[in-house]
């Protein structure tokens, strides 16, 4: 059986026993061969190791990533920290307190960002003339970040399908994420509200907003500005603002690198 295969099966198992981390794991793994380099260099790899040696060593780097996580919970130090992407920061950060109670049903995510956030390479679509006075969805099927948001919702307890869609507006820097969530179970506007106030009343970067927020008022901070309502038929929205080259970017790595040494997460932030 192919190594595609297997993991295929794997996630079909996953998904009956609603095994959350498998699933995440499984779907981030899957996600990864689509790329055609992956994909080679997948096959070159079995031509040495074969797909048994090739799943061994996924599992020890699942291993490794579970037990950093399990070390920053404990208070200790972890020695493997992969810092997100700006999208899953502000995506994740959205929905996290109810992707840990597993309500998320559907869940479907307008992102948009300045041209910072674009990537390293520069194309027609992010020169001044095509960007200024304008905005525009791009890379619409299959955004590289999605599988890495669906991944961290999944490991929260909540696997969820995800459609993610970013849009690039006329600014240097700056990311808000506008989320749609079908919920598992019927709750109220006030509970959710106490569920976020609860969950990020201890994060020293995660403000949770009265009201919409705006790129501007957390510009060259570390911060994540959330507000989450209910609208009338049930389905919640959440936004999420970030500056992307800080909270989504150098100030995240500063934040985790104070974690891994043992700092004041706030350290060289404020």
């Amino acid at each position: 059986m192919s190594l595609r295969a297997q993991l295929t099966d794997a996630m079909k198992e996953a998904m009956k026993t609603k095994d959350a981390k498998r699933l995440a794991t499984v779907r981030l793994v899957l996600a990864a061969l689509k790329d055609k380099d992956i994909a080679a260099r997948s096959e070159t790899s079995r031509d040495l190791l074969g797909d048994d040696e090739i799943l061994g060593l996924l599992a020890k780097m699942i291993k490794q990533r579970e037990d950093s996580v399990a070390a920053y919970k404990a208070g200790n130090r972890a020695d493997l920290v992969a810092t997100p992407g700006c999208y899953p920061t502000a995506t994740v950060l959205g929905l996290a307190p109810l992707a840990e109670k597993g309500l998320l049903g559907e869940v479907f995510v307008a992102a948009m960002q300045g041209t910072s956030g674009y990537g390293r390479s520069s194309d027609d679509l992010v020169h001044f003339s095509s960007m200024t006075e304008n905005a525009f969805p791009y890379k619409t099927e299959g955004h590289r970040h999605r599988p890495e948001i669906e991944q961290e919702l999944a490991a929260l307890g909540s696997p969820a399908n995800v459609t993610f869609v970013p849009h690039l507006i006329p600014l240097d820097q700056g990311e808000l994420a506008t989320c749609f969530a079908t919920l598992s179970e019927k709750t109220s506007r006030d509970g959710i509200l106490d569920l976020y106030r609860k969950r990020y009343a201890d994060e020293p970067f995660v403000r949770v907003l009265d009201g919409p927020p705006n790129l501007r008022a957390l510009r060259d901070t570390n911060e994540c500005h959330v507000y989450v309502t209910v609208e009338e038929r049930g389905r919640v929205m959440a936004f999420s603002a970030i500056d992307n080259i800080w909270k989504g970017a150098s100030g995240q790595g500063v934040q985790n690198l104070n974690l891994m040494l043992g700092l004041d997460e706030t350290a060289g932030l404020r």
